[in-house]
């Protein structure tokens, strides 16, 4: 099993980046059940040195970056995470349930008519239905992920079908 992560909410743009990239990521609201992250393995995440100084023991990171491309890198470093260690399964970026493959035909219904006949391939969330394919927003998302990882990654010039290999 790989990492696995919950954030609070002051971290709610880089918890769907990280579901996007596939990382096993809950995100918690103040006042929550924060003792998840020893039941569950996860590691928690927080710009709030306060509410860190809370956890007494639990495991825990503060990221210091205001933007999510900086967080990511501080995170990344961390835990030594490389851009060939990212998991291989996208999760959806509202639910965190890894995505399913779904064929053209059943996505038909849902999506722009030029989206099902162009797009390659496509997944489902198993938990709100909502459905992702690779579309011209890789392109900006590979130039995000040359942020996080600006040595360069392998994954960079195709990471759509990288992240979209449901």
């Amino acid at each position: 099993m790989g990492h696995q992560f919950m954030v609070d909410m002051t971290l709610g743009k880089l918890a769907r980046w990280l579901r996007i990239l596939g990382f096993d990521t809950v995100a918690v609201r103040e006042g929550s059940d924060r003792d998840l992250t020893d039941r569950q393995n996860r590691l928690f995440l927080s710009r709030n040195r306060g509410l860190l100084a809370k956890l007494r023991g639990q495991s825990h990171l503060l990221l210091r970056s205001h933007g999510v491309a900086g967080q990511m890198r501080e995170l990344f470093t961390a835990l030594q995470i490389t851009s060939t260690d990212l998991p291989g399964t996208p999760r959806c970026s509202l639910c965190n349930m890894e995505l399913i493959r779904i064929e053209r035909r059943a996505v038909r219904p849902f999506v722009p008519d030029y989206v099902a006949c162009h797009a390659a391939r496509f997944g489902r969330c198993p938990q709100c239905g909502r459905i992702y394919w690779p579309g011209t927003h890789q392109r900006r998302m590979g130039l995000f992920m040359e942020q996080v990882f600006p040595h360069g990654t392998s994954h960079n010039a195709d990471l759509g079908s990288l992240r979209c290999g449901f």
